[in-house]
């Protein structure tokens, strides 16, 4: 549903005002009332648009519209006659220079019809587009005028907003219901001209809406002129680009799409060279004085979204609206009021934020995968965040992939060795750690050998050695095809996988009775028809004692769509016009479909197996899927927290973290996509780490005490791996990290971040935390896993806890109050908070 925001054309009546801007009026069936001739000099008023019109005897009148009351007056001889706006059933244009009007009223049964004749075709543009934005809004207004005027007087009295009220489940104090009656112009009652003079700048879908705006405007004082600017203290290397102190209406929708019922907050807007900050004028949950759980939570008072996050952005209709989608599954509406020219500001604010979010105008500009090189790179804040953090340097070599090793007691085993593998010719796989252990009693060339064997040369290689000395290994699918290919340097290299690196004849026992177990993440069939293509999966005859087993997680392109759909659920859950659904079991059924939780339960079941078969069985395990870098690295990295306690303490995190997804070949570029337009690689983009947080949530969810972080640090991940404020999630490499993009000596590490303020991201208080130094096994039955709360529904203000809540209220998506902390004893330096531009 479009709603006008009428305060936006204003201004632009007031300069209009004092000019004939020209059109033309032919009567087809008359509508409105007769009256005395209006002195056309009133339309020096403020809020009145005139208009000239002509007849087809080419005679002259005079056309008003007035935004205040939301009309249309046409002026004759002696008698003057009033369209109300939302009489108006529909539009259309007749010709290059008519605009034709089909009104009727609440009274009547029957529709008239009017046509409007202009000079030009421009003139006819525009006049057309003002119609529009009032008639939309007046729909809604009407509508919800008649549900609550119920017993059609014309007038709403006390009693008839009182049950409007309570038919929406709004629970408000006598006093306060006649502040909001007291909004009209007459002491006779409260009639549609009032209602539409109260809401016809607001965004209003529904009658709850309606009414929640009505409180909140009559129960909030009235905002002083000459407000104080925004108030902010930017990032080091922040600069501000726009900053827009007149009236913004914002919206906020929970999920993809912008529809149904909305938090509709008025602020103020900053547009930056890192994020678009909207702070609210009045506090929103100020319209819910007795703290009732209608009360809109502060939370919403400021909202951050880093430009990064940015998927998608539109504009209108109408066009005084820039909707905007993100990649945390929330639409924004901004609409601009206020202003001199609505839709030049409009149109600078929609190409201001395509330039800083990277997006190109057109997105078949760039159909092709993007790298950032040369430019582009810098056009990243990540490049020019220079937050001074005593950690920076202990956070790019906190996480060093050879160290992990050394924890692991691989340098004291004579069975494994630590190859260089960045040194060309010398390099086994580009999209591989720079280090990767593998058996000690293989020499290089037939280790080249196997990984040819293997999809994009992602050879198995050991990720993980457990304390009893079997070890967990991933790899990408093998190069089977059709044919049934065999590769013995492939089978030689799983056999010391499955034997813990031991030669036969050095063990033979071992060699006899030790078992391996291959967890292809994908299922039986998915894996049958990649064999089309010349790959496919292993022939367990020529692999001795080994198992395979298909773990049914589906792809990229499901986990994309399945997000999308539990998004789109929640988001319906929130509206009025389902409610009736909701009270049954429409919704639950839609949470169902979407299969979130069906998939983390996948994954958790498929971690736990290989956990259970490494700790229990002393087994070795290769995990792998198509090529190696989504569901391979979301399950060995579940199972290192399940068997490793230091995988469950913050250095323990980020080791696994760079490990796993960045070292491994994790493609941060594609699957987030940075710096490219919806249009491009959109195949390529998917929820994969999310999701491996949200199983991560799971673990913490049922042994909080054996966890050293909360949950905010995974939500603090969750949005950072899109924000680009931190070097560690740009290309999708180690490779393209740290040879082209440089990332250790021009950005900061989000390690060395979350090592500063370690407080805000540990259980610290009260302590909770208690070292477990065991293996933890989680249930993993449907009743068991949850959804993660704190990141799909913190965009819902009625799923936010109240104050009362022994868990707290919650803080913004991922911490203004932290991130904006300055060093003590740090000097600002000039170039931060300058403004370098005012639109």
């Amino acid at each position: 549903m479009l709603k006008a925001g009428i305060s936006l054309l204003q201004q632009v009546a007031a300069s209009a005002a004092s000019s004939v801007i020209g059109a033309e009026s032919s009567d087809e069936d008359e509508s409105g009332h007769d009256g005395d001739v209006h002195d056309t000099t009133q339309s020096t008023m403020r809020g009145l648009l005139v208009f000239t019109v002509y007849t087809k005897s080419n005679k002259e009148k005079i056309l008003h519209i007035n935004l205040h009351k939301g009309t249309i007056t046409q002026f004759s001889e002696h008698r003057k006659k009033v369209i109300l706006c939302h009489d108006i059933q529909n539009i259309s244009r007749h010709g290059s220079n008519e605009v034709y009007l089909e009104i009727r009223k609440i009274s009547d049964m029957h529709a008239h019809g009017k046509r409007f004749i202009f000079a030009d075709d421009a003139i006819a543009c525009r006049f057309h587009h003002y119609i529009e934005l009032l008639s939309e809004t007046g729909k809604v207004i009407r509508a919800a005028f008649v549900q609550i005027d119920f017993r059609r007087t014309g007038r709403i009295s006390a009693e008839d907003l009182r049950r409007a009220l309570v038919r929406v489940d709004l629970a408000v104090a006598d006093e306060d219901l006649h502040k909001m009656l007291s909004l009209g112009s007459s002491s006779a009652g409260f009639d549609l001209s009032d209602l539409f003079h109260v809401l016809g700048h607001s965004f209003v879908a529904c009658l709850r809406d309606c009414l929640l705006e009505w409180l909140s405007l009559a129960c909030t004082p009235p905002m002083a002129p000459g407000h104080p600017p925004l108030e902010l203290r930017l990032l080091p290397g922040e600069v501000v680009a726009l900053r827009q102190e007149e009236r913004v209406h914002w919206s906020l929708f929970l999920g993809p799409r912008a529809g149904g019922s909305c938090l509709q907050v008025p602020g103020q807007l900053l547009v930056t060279n890192f994020r678009l900050l909207l702070l609210a004028l009045r506090r929103p949950h100020a319209a819910s004085p007795q703290h009732s759980r209608f009360e809109v939570p502060a939370f919403f008072d400021r909202l951050s979204l880093p430009l990064g996050c940015l998927l998608r952005l539109w504009q209108g209709p109408p066009r005084s609206s820039l909707f905007l989608a993100a990649k945390d599954y929330r639409t924004l509406r901004i609409t601009l009021s206020g202003i001199e020219d609505l839709r030049d500001k409009s149109d600078t604010l929609l190409r201001l934020l395509q330039a800083l979010s990277h997006l190109p105008a057109t997105p078949a500009a760039s159909p092709g995968p993007q790298s950032l090189h040369g430019q582009q790179r810098q056009l990243l804040f990540s490049f020019r965040y220079s937050a001074p953090l005593s950690s920076a340097d202990l956070g790019w070599n906190l996480c060093d992939i050879s160290k992990e090793f050394v924890r692991q007691g691989l340098f004291d085993c004579p069975d494994w060795r630590v190859l260089d593998n960045s040194s060309p010719p010398q390099t086994l796989c580009d999209s591989y750690p720079r280090y990767l252990a593998l058996p000690a009693h293989m020499s290089r060339a037939e280790l080249f050998t196997a990984a040819q064997f293997r999809s994009r040369n992602r050879l198995p290689a050991l990720t993980y050695r457990h304390a009893n000395g079997a070890v967990l290994a991933r790899s990408a699918q093998p190069l089977t095809g059709l044919t049934h290919r065999k590769s013995v340097e492939d089978e030689l290299l799983l056999g010391y996988i499955r034997t813990r690196g031991r030669p036969a004849h050095l063990d033979p026992e071992a060699h006899a009775h030790s078992k391996l177990y291959i967890l292809d993440a994908r299922g039986k069939m998915a894996a049958t028809l990649n064999m089309a293509v010349g790959k496919g999966t292993e022939d367990v005859s020529a692999y001795p004692n080994t198992e395979l087993v298909f773990c049914n997680i589906d792809n990229i392109h499901v986990m994309r769509a399945s997000a999308i759909a539990l998004a789109e659920a929640l988001a319906t859950q929130q509206q009025p016009q389902h409610r009736e659904e909701l009270q049954g079991a429409g919704f639950f059924q839609r949470l169902e479909e979407s299969a979130w939780l069906r998939h983390t339960q996948l994954l958790l079941l498929a971690s736990s197996l290989a956990a259970e078969k490494l700790h229990f069985e002393a087994a070795g395990v290769l995990v792998h899927c198509s090529d190696g870098w989504d569901r391979t690295a979301q399950i060995c990295s579940l199972v290192q927290v399940m068997l490793d306690p230091h995988y469950r303490t913050v250095e323990g995190l980020a080791a696994l973290v760079e490990k796993d997804w960045c070292s491994f070949g994790y493609k941060f570029q594609d699957r987030c996509g940075h710096g490219v337009d919806s249009a491009v690689l959109a195949e390529e983009r998917s929820p994969v780490f999310l999701q491996f947080l949200e199983a991560l949530f799971q673990l913490l969810h049922q042994f909080p005490a054996a966890f050293e972080y909360s949950q905010e640090l995974l939500l603090f991940l969750a949005d950072h791996v899109h924000s680009c404020l931190f070097g560690n999630f740009l290309g999708n490499s180690d490779c393209e990290r740290f040879a082209s993009l440089q990332v250790q000596g021009s950005t900061r590490s989000v390690w060395a971040y979350v090592l500063d303020h370690r407080r805000a991201f540990c259980r610290t208080d009260p302590p909770l935390f208690r070292p477990f130094p065991h293996p933890i096994w989680p249930q993993c039955g449907m009743a068991r896993i949850k959804l993660w709360e704190r990141f799909w529904l913190r965009w819902d203000a009625a799923a936010h806890p109240s104050r009362l809540s022994p868990d707290g209220l919650w803080r913004d998506d991922w911490g203004e109050r932290t991130l904006e902390e300055q060093t003590p004893g740090r000097e600002e330096g000039p170039d931060e908070g300058e403004l370098v531009a005012s639109v």
